[in-house]
């Protein structure tokens, strides 16, 4: 459990609550770090208040519900009724005015931004809402303030940008204009033919431009230039593109403008001083508490270059009303991804699934499509977009889901009928979303299990309007016999029931132990499969996951970027750690520019948060193999650094520790390589850790001698165990 956890379970559970309220209300509303817990506590009890001045306080920045709560704790309604009904009308008030503002400026301007950018704002009012519903209307009010603001400063860059395009293109367009009137038609490049095509296209370019739309005007710029010079050009492309198809589209958003890059946005101002990395971080964690003559003593510096500094970091608060970034944090780690907002890429994937599966014809020969990857890769992530914003790929069937680890345990008595019957049931309630009612069978009908199940898919069929039905089945490696109560029949009976179950498709999902299913049980079912891969994002993918979830509201630096494809290696569960972890430590600061140093800042806090750390280093692990990890961790020290086997080899047999078959050490190697845990070099005599991250966990937490230590009681532990059991009979 961690230390935030327990801090929390503990200070909720606290009847002094007047003591610390800031953080009771921040402890309800998420879960905090131990340093973030840390700096609220500290402040509320160095507010040393007695309790009527914590009230006055709380009631004075709108905390009316803590407020309340604690007018009622110290039975003081008498002495607050009064100003308690003045600061409700007067924080309900203002709060109602700026959410009126807010939101009617963002339907004002909805033909102006996108609509993932209108989603990401409707998110900051409805945060703003959740705060007035906890009568929190000091915070209700500057959300929606922040928001508002932020979005004026959206539009208003955007209209820059919109001006100075336009003005841009309108002076190539006019150039061009005047070139092709003043040119002869005997000395045009090309001809008379030519010259017709070139004030075509400059009527086309004239017409997108007053429609607003760039990339239109700007392509027919360049075939416009490029002609007057007498350069060749694509005359079918800019035929038809001139043939009367065009169709003029208000194009108020165009994501291909000319933006300024990070780094102008975050160019260093000149300062007086020099600033350490020490110093940017006490800044970065005081400038909202502390006061002006305080920041110059530390500092020993002026009020203005320490505001400049403040603005340079992209600290956002306003130190008066501790105004933080209105947004809830997206990034989701751990757990399967719903929504499509921190779902990015796979494209490739969607693809794969669509040509795999076919029409939904009855008489079509059936593919099995089967999608096998590493845990923790976006394999669940990517089925569930199947019922969601990716649903027109399955389309017309019904997409239902099955979690192979949630029909777990079964009944030990009659397993394989309890197996059919859960699946079942997990179809009826798949069907259920989409509107469509079948009655579950009882348990006791499925005494044949795999002929009433067979039934029971033909009734749901049915149930649909013969739509058909896609079952995916996830963690498909679940119910290897040995671990599930089934035998091997279970792969035979899956079999026949995909071959011969009409209108019904199926995708099986597993990690990359379903390859070892096949060749220990002859699971035969997938040796007919259609399969795919699911590995790491390609860099591009990775790189839009890092940034469009908080587009607009926070931005990076092309060094930040850089290092978090770095340390993650674009493993999907990394970088949405890295950037959960990340987006927490901005939202607590109030910081809205991002630098390689913070993402320095917060790896000891996601080596602390990952539980992929500890899943990858047990699962399937031999001896040998978590040697070689603990032994490459301290060679490596944290860094991205190259290894030689050479010297690997070396330390296992100082450590006595050297699998006596050399070649057993090769195989794990190659094991580790596979599994996207080790990397190898293009000779095959070094080796680091592919995900860097990991390598940084494996370096923290697992040294050699402890390693050793464990594996050597985990032994002991076990030759007891045995010793301690009579032989079978």
């Amino acid at each position: 459990m961690e230390r935030g956890n327990v801090m929390r379970d503990l200070i909720l559970s606290e009847t002094n609550v007047w003591s610390t309220p800031h953080v009771i209300q921040e402890l309800r509303r998420r879960e905090l770090r131990w340093d973030e817990f840390l700096r609220i506590y500290v402040n509320d009890l160095a507010f040393g208040a007695s309790q009527k001045e914590w009230i006055k306080k709380l009631l004075e920045e709108g905390n009316i519900g803590l407020g309340i709560e604690l007018i009622a704790a110290t039975n003081c309604e008498r002495d607050f009724s009064e100003l308690l009904d003045q600061r409700i009308h007067q924080w309900e008030d203002m709060y109602n005015y700026a959410l009126e503002e807010a939101s009617s400026y963002l339907g004002e301007q909805s033909s102006e931004i996108s609509e993932d950018e209108t989603s990401q704002f409707l998110e900051m009012l409805d945060l703003s809402k959740k705060y007035a519903y906890e009568k929190a209307y000091g915070d209700a009010y500057n959300a929606a303030a922040k928001a508002h603001e932020l979005l004026m400063k959206i539009i208003s860059e955007r209209k820059k940008i919109l001006e100075e395009t336009y003005r841009q293109i309108s002076m190539r367009i006019q150039t061009a204009g005047m070139e092709l009137m003043a040119m002869a038609t005997d000395r045009f490049p090309g001809g008379n033919e030519m010259m017709e095509r070139a004030r075509k296209i400059h009527l086309v370019a004239n017409t997108a431009l007053i429609y607003r739309n760039f990339a239109t005007a700007q392509k027919a710029v360049v075939w416009l230039d490029a002609i007057l010079a007498g350069s060749t050009v694509p005359i079918a492309e800019i035929d038809q593109f001139c043939s009367g198809n065009f169709t003029p589209v208000v194009m108020p958003v165009d994501e291909d403008l000319p933006r300024p890059t990070l780094e102008q946005e975050i160019s260093p101002t000149k300062f007086e001083r020099d600033w350490s990395d020490d110093d940017d971080d006490y800044l970065i964690d005081n400038y909202d508490v502390l006061t002006d003559d305080q920041l110059k003593s530390r500092f020993i510096s002026t009020t203005s270059e320490i505001k400049n500094r403040i603005r340079y970091l992209g600290l956002t608060i306003d130190r008066s009303k501790r105004i933080k970034l209105p947004i809830r944090n997206p990034y989701v780690a751990g757990k399967p991804i719903k929504s499509d907002k921190v779902f990015v890429g796979r494209e490739d994937v969607f693809e794969f699934i669509q040509d795999t599966l076919g029409s939904v014809s009855q008489e079509e020969d059936k593919n099995l499509c089967a999608l096998i990857g590493h845990r923790r890769t976006g394999k669940t992530s990517l089925l569930l977009q199947l019922k969601g914003k990716k649903r027109e790929i399955v389309q017309p069937r019904i997409p239902v889901f099955v979690d192979m680890e949630g029909i777990l345990p079964l009944s030990p008595r009659l397993p394989t009928p309890n197996f059919f019957w859960k699946m079942s049931s997990d179809i009826v309630d798949g069907l259920v979303e989409f509107g469509v009612e079948i009655q579950l069978p009882n348990q006791s009908e499925f005494e044949e299990p795999a002929l009433r199940f067979r039934e029971f898919l033909r009734d749901s069929v049915q149930a649909t309007g013969n739509r058909g039905i896609v079952v995916m089945i996830d963690e498909f490696q679940a119910i290897e016999p040995t671990q599930s109560a089934l035998n091997v029949d279970i792969y035979h009976m899956l079999r026949h029931i995909i071959q011969h179950s009409s209108g019904v498709d199926f995708i099986l999902s597993g990690t990359m132990e379903v390859q070892r299913l096949i060749r220990e049980y002859g699971a035969a079912m997938f040796g007919s499969a259609v399969t795919k891969r699911i590995d790491f994002l390609e860099e591009r993918e990775a790189r839009k996951l890092i940034v469009s979830p908080v587009k607009n509201l926070i931005t990076y630096t092309g060094e930040a970027e850089d290092l978090i494809v770095k340390l993650t290696a674009c493993h999907p569960y990394f970088v949405q750690l890295m950037c959960l972890t990340l987006t927490s430590y901005l939202i607590e600061r109030g910081k809205s520019k991002v630098s390689a140093h913070d993402v320095e800042r917060i790896i000891p806090q996601v080596l602390e948060r990952g539980i992929h750390f500890d899943e990858l280093w047990t699962t399937d692990m031999q001896d040998v193999e978590k040697y070689l990890m603990a032994i490459v961790g301290e060679l490596q020290g944290g860094k991205d650094d190259w290894c030689t086997i050479n010297n690997i080899e070396s330390r296992l047999r100082s450590e006595s520790i050297m699998p006596r078959d050399e070649a057993r050490l090769i195989e794990s190697i190659e094991k580790l390589r596979s599994r996207g845990i080790l990397k190898t070099s293009e000779d095959g005599k070094d080796i680091r850790f592919y995900v860097t991250v990991f390598g940084k966990w494996v370096s923290s937490n697992k040294p050699l001698a402890i390693v050793r230590r464990d594996i050597q009681t985990d032994a002991a532990r076990l030759n007891r165990r045995i010793s301690r059991e009579p032989l079978a009979s």
